[in-house]
């Protein structure tokens, strides 16, 4: 019984039996063959994905939100302090639409923010350069002792 499992043990990658260990580090997968004409052919499975982004980056993102946003005499009273948790889209044209806020600091900064990004332009996400609409998800720190020194 155990000439025929080590028999079977070193046959087995000559009859195809093994699973194939022979792997790509590139991302793009590349498939060789021949049509029914016989002529050769390469197709390449290569896929660039971008995801949306602000032109500037996100340190500029939270300049421009920090620079817009006004306290009220009721916030700086308060020394607020918090988070605002939020989604919103990016359309292919790169505008941002549906903001949703998960959680917010009260006061009126929570519309203010979503103003803020509804008048942002950003870049849109691509595959293969084709733009479509994504969802984004953006925490914003909000304290008032940032703005008032």
């Amino acid at each position: 019984m155990k000439f025929i499992f080590f028999l079977m043990v070193a046959i087995a990658p000559y009859l195809g039996l093994t699973q194939n260990t022979d792997f790509k580090t590139d991302s793009a997968d590349t498939k060789q063959g021949k049509t029914e004409s016989g002529k050769n052919y390469e197709m390449n499975f290569s896929v660039t994905q971008i995801p949306a982004s602000f032109p500037d980056g996100d340190d500029s993102l939270f300049v421009k939100i920090f620079r817009e946003i006004k306290f009220p005499p009721e916030a700086i009273s308060a020394k607020l302090k918090g988070t605002v948790n939020l989604a919103f889209d990016v359309t292919y044209e790169g505008n941002v639409r549906n903001v949703i806020i998960f959680s917010g600091v009260g006061y009126g900064i929570d519309g203010q923010i979503e103003k803020i990004l509804c008048s942002l332009k950003f870049i849109p996400a691509t595959t293969n350069g084709t733009t479509y609409t994504t969802q984004q998800f953006l925490n914003i720190p909000v304290d008032y002792s940032l703005f008032y020194r």
